[in-house]
């Protein structure tokens, strides 16, 4: 599945994008000339990386990078900064959360290269969020799975000692139904939670 690469800039930026990933086959682009279009194309859209000019017609780069940071954009962004305003806005760049920013005029092999890491930190990025969230998946099922094992303890001791204390047959019979369904139950949950300690431990052993 190709990356999406959304280029936020003038004409020259898109132009060099579009030659620079061409025979790229990692990678779909996406453009837009203003912070707006931006928005329209993030909300229809999953950039993998956000290649972004300084100047911007309704806004400036930064300050765009700084409102996706504050959003969590899950993207990763590049600053392209004019030649002039490389001391004053690159480090400022990289504390405000960019991958890294280029200088105009640009190197298309540079770029490329820069594309390619963005792309790839993007992958690990997506990886380590897709483990947390599996990671907290299963504390929710191993915290429901608990509650439902006092559960079926709590109905297993009761219909033991309605058991105990009814003489009549068909209840009697009923409450073995009871009871052997809340027993197969809790055994078929003990396996469940089994299984999932094991390919925790693989996660684990893994890491």
């Amino acid at each position: 599945m190709q990356a999406q690469l959304l280029v936020v800039g003038d004409d020259s930026l898109i132009e060099l994008s579009r030659s620079t990933v061409a025979d790229e086959e990692g990678f779909a682009l996406l453009v837009a000339h203003s912070q707006a279009d931006a928005r329209e194309q993030l909300g229809q859209q999953h950039p993998a990386v956000i290649l972004i000019a300084q100047m911007l017609p309704d806004g400036s780069g930064l300050a765009f990078l700084r409102t996706l940071q504050q959003e969590r954009s899950p993207a990763v962004p590049l600053l392209v900064l004019d030649a002039p305003e490389r001391d004053a806005f690159g480090l400022e760049a990289l504390r405000t959360g960019a991958f890294a920013y280029l200088s105009r005029p640009i190197n298309a092999d540079l770029l490329h290269l820069m594309l390619v890491r963005a792309n790839d930190y993007a992958c690990l990025l997506q990886a380590e969020r897709e483990r947390e969230r599996l990671r907290l998946q299963q504390e929710a099922m191993r915290a429901s799975a608990h509650h439902i094992s006092q559960h079926l303890t709590v109905i297993m001791g009761e219909t033991q000692l309605l058991q105990e204390e009814n003489l009549d047959l068909e209840v009697r019979a009923g409450l073995d139904r009871i009871l052997r369904a809340t027993e197969y139950a809790a055994h078929e949950l003990g396996t469940l939670r089994a299984s999932q300690h094991r390919i925790r431990q693989t996660d684990l052993s893994r890491a």
